[in-house]
């Protein structure tokens, strides 16, 4: 169960040589006080445990949560992808569309200055329609798979990584999908991960099992042996323990939005 103290809030020394080493060449390691996290709940359903992980049951199915999250750094909003309006196949509880639950929190769709989209599936791509003045990031093989999602937007793609700035960056892993990606928020403590779907659930994580659905289950099985480890805190699109059984916002990092859970 994730706990208010599990998101506590970092304080501690500055990354070390060798974990800066794994992060890229140039990144600077952020301040609490530079950002805030915050994750966006916006329906919740079930997954076949197969799907979840590595030789899980057919028949048995766990609960999931679909999530996005926002960085706010005072002088942009950067959602690391976007949800989706609907979601075919799947049986929804406590859905609110994306748009409709950053309205509730006194955000519309051209407050977003930047959008990351992971990778091009749809319950992370499908709602970036909405946020035409926004800067769009997606890896360029997720790109021409998501091209019909991005026309008329302001696409910026990139082949293995990309910095958006000093403290964050894209890196591909193309586990999940040909060209998915991860975002790290290099922090004084540790770097955050938002791992997009190369990690459907905790379990994976704490049992170094990699996910069920992957096109390349090396590159999966190399993410979960690399950020498994405690150098790193993950967060998933998927986790049920975020906001269980309803909709709304949690402040991870920073300073919370006005309403919380709602």
């Amino acid at each position: 169960m994730i706990t208010r103290r599990r998101f506590a809030l970092f304080t501690g020394c500055f990354l070390s040589g060798s974990i800066a080493s794994k992060l890229g060449v140039g990144c600077v390691s952020v301040p609490l006080a530079n950002f805030s996290l915050t994750a966006f709940k916006y329906g919740q359903s079930t997954l076949p445990e197969s799907w979840a992980y590595q030789n899980g049951s057919k028949s048995r199915r766990v609960p999931i949560s679909f999530l996005f999250y926002m960085i706010d750094t005072g002088k942009r909003k950067i959602l690391v992808d976007a949800g989706c309006d609907s979601m075919p196949g799947f049986k929804m509880e406590h859905f609110i569309t994306p748009v409709k639950l950053l309205h509730r929190y006194g955000l519309s769709p051209d407050d977003i200055t930047d959008v990351v989209i992971t990778h091009a599936h749809h319950d992370h791509i499908g709602g970036v329609a909405h946020f035409k003045k926004a800067n769009i990031y997606i890896q360029k093989d997720e790109a021409r798979l998501g091209a019909k999602y991005l026309k008329g937007l302001k696409v910026q793609t990139f082949d293995e990584c990309y910095k958006i700035n000093d403290f964050i960056e894209i890196k591909k892993i193309a586990g999940h999908s040909i060209g998915s990606s991860i975002v790290i928020i290099h922090h004084q403590d540790k770097p955050i991960v938002l791992a997009g779907d190369e990690c459907y659930v905790r379990k994976c994580l704490d049992e170094k099992i990699p996910t069920g659905v992957s096109c390349d289950l090396k590159r999966s099985e190399e993410f979960i042996r690399t950020y498994s480890s405690n150098e790193y805190e993950v967060l998933l699109y998927h986790d049920f323990s975020i906001l269980p059984n309803q909709n709304g916002a949690l402040c991870l990092r920073g300073t919370p939005l006005c309403r919380t859970g709602l």
